[in-house]
């Protein structure tokens, strides 16, 4: 099923580019060609290379029938799964959200100091020795998270 899609989207491209472009008629002159470099890879070599190559040929045909014939009947049935697993896909997935959350958390940071510095430059609000509290207290907390994040990266050990 994974060949046949990746055909329909090589002649989807190749017709995209060449409107006279026949994908049957490309294929029907390369096979042969490519059968041969497949299958007769080094006709100098010593028999074994021939005879391997005529017993993967005869256990590739042999299989081929009964293997069509269980994946008809299973798309007939609407049974047929095709399970595609990419471990490295996962592996960037994390990363990913790893490194969504570091950057939500410095914007974050920088809202908090942004916002503390604000109410700084308008001392309104409560004031603690002539410092505006709100603004103390942004810069607290700023600092807090600031520290927590760093200590989370050197943790990590990837900077």
């Amino acid at each position: 099923m994974l060949a046949f899609r990746a055909f329909i989207i090589v002649e989807s491209v190749a017709r995209d580019l060449d409107t006279r472009f026949n994908m049957l008629a490309t294929l029907q002159a390369f096979t042969p060609q490519l059968l041969a470099r497949q299958f007769l890879p080094d006709m100098t070599g010593a028999f074994p290379g021939i005879y391997r190559t005529l017993f993967t040929l005869r256990r590739t045909l042999t299989g081929l029938p009964v293997s069509l014939t269980r994946a008809l009947q299973q798309l007939t049935k609407g049974e047929l799964t095709v399970t595609v697993a990419n471990a490295p896909m996962e592996e960037i997935s994390q990363h990913l959200d790893r490194a969504g959350n570091r950057l939500s958390l410095s914007l974050i940071i920088a809202a908090v100091i942004i916002g503390s510095s604000l109410v700084m430059a308008v001392h309104s609000g409560p004031h603690y020795l002539g410092i505006p509290l709100l603004g103390l207290i942004g810069y607290s907390v700023a600092s807090v998270l600031c520290v927590w994040w760093v200590i989370a990266i050197l943790r990590s050990g990837k900077l």
